[in-house]
């Protein structure tokens, strides 16, 4: 007696084929996943740092008087765990806070002194035995780097007080 009904199966190499293709493409995605976290982090550092450096330049740019006195700067301070301070000429400080959360390793030139935004123009002064502005051409370079996703950015501030990222 002949068996008309036609009986589909997959056979073991066949299901074994489809699970280790899921496996790999499953495996793939967890790489890709976990330094994605590390990127996004990355990223988000990178944007408040530039927003303080832009808050920073507007306050120098706005030339706001303190104590019936003109400003001459608005200086910057970075260290390396990404503790930002902003302070005056005369001493008032306008805020201070963390624009990497510790998530981000910060490597910058900049010390005390090193990144001035001058009065009413933004400009970078350079503080060597009085201001003077910095050259044209002349930047200072902040990089940030993510252990995380083995990633790093860059911020550069042009003599101009240009900032952008690459």
């Amino acid at each position: 007696m002949k068996n008309d009904s036609f009986v589909s199966a997959f056979s073991l190499i066949e299901l074994m084929v489809v699970v280790g293709l899921f496996v790999l493409l499953l495996g793939g995605g967890m790489v890709y996943m976990n330094g994605f976290k590390g990127r996004q982090d990355l990223g988000l550092s990178r944007d408040r740092l530039i927003e303080k450096l832009n808050l920073a330049r507007n306050l120098a740019r706005t030339g706001q008087k303190v104590n019936d006195r003109q400003t001459a700067y608005v200086e910057f301070l970075l260290d390396s765990s990404g503790w930002v301070i902003v302070n005056n000429d005369i001493g008032d400080s306008y805020f201070s806070e963390d624009v990497t959360s510790g998530i981000v390793d910060v490597d910058t030139p900049i010390g005390s002194g090193d990144l001035l935004f001058s009065a009413h123009d933004g400009k970078l002064l350079v503080d060597d035995d009085g201001l003077r502005s910095r050259g044209v051409g002349e930047s200072l370079v902040i990089s940030l780097y993510s252990d995380e996703s083995q990633s790093f950015e860059s911020v550069v501030i042009h003599s101009s007080g240009l900032i952008e990222s690459d």
